[in-house]
């Protein structure tokens, strides 16, 4: 039933209005959580990958260093190599022969290898430092925090929730008085 005459209350009625406004969309917050959650995923595989990369290419066959005219220092030695790339991160050489299937070695000490490959000017050398991408040593401390962070995120909206009572035992539950409310006294209802 409505009492409003031209859209005011009639008299002596208490009148609610009836419109709505529309919801609004989603906020800005949950458009990027919606979006950084897939970034996030999309990161950590590239990552996993790169990282499956960079191991599955050093695990060549291993070969010794000196001892031999099977080893490094015999084929240099006896000038059947051409090239190598020292990767200092690994302590690693990768070899290409002259002829035959190319191989990687661990080098015991940089200065002897030095002092090698200074005797042999014909082979060539490429030096990597074999670091890490910047992004990939933030990424994980940064992946813990976020994880913590949206955690934390997610419980208090749990909280903030009508159904849940937890964290709700200091909070009063006691109604708000408005000084336009009427006042109904015993002796008004008593007579």
């Amino acid at each position: 039933m409505d009492f409003s005459v031209g859209g005011k209350p009639h008299r002596g009625t208490y009148w609610k209005p009836t419109y709505r406004p529309p919801r609004k969309h989603r906020s800005l917050l949950s458009r990027l959580r919606r979006l950084l959650i897939p970034f996030l995923l999309v990161l950590v595989a590239l990552s996993l990958v790169q990282l499956l990369h960079s191991r599955s290419t050093t695990n060549a066959v291993h070969y010794t260093y000196a001892g031999g005219p099977h080893s490094f220092t015999g084929q240099l030695d006896a000038g059947k190599v051409r090239s190598v790339a020292i990767n200092l991160a690994d302590q690693t050489v990768a070899v290409t022969p002259s002829s035959g299937a190319p191989y990687t070695i661990a080098y015991p000490d940089g200065k002897v290898l030095d002092a090698q490959l200074a005797q042999h000017p014909q082979v060539a050398v490429a030096v990597t430092t074999g670091a890490a991408p910047w992004w990939s040593s933030l990424l994980l401390p940064l992946l813990g925090v976020a994880l913590i962070v949206g955690f934390m995120v997610f419980m208090l909206r749990r909280m903030q929730g009508g159904g849940s009572k937890v964290m709700s035992f200091g909070k009063s539950r006691a109604k708000q008085v408005s000084v336009d409310a009427p006042k109904v006294t015993f002796k008004d209802v008593a007579g």
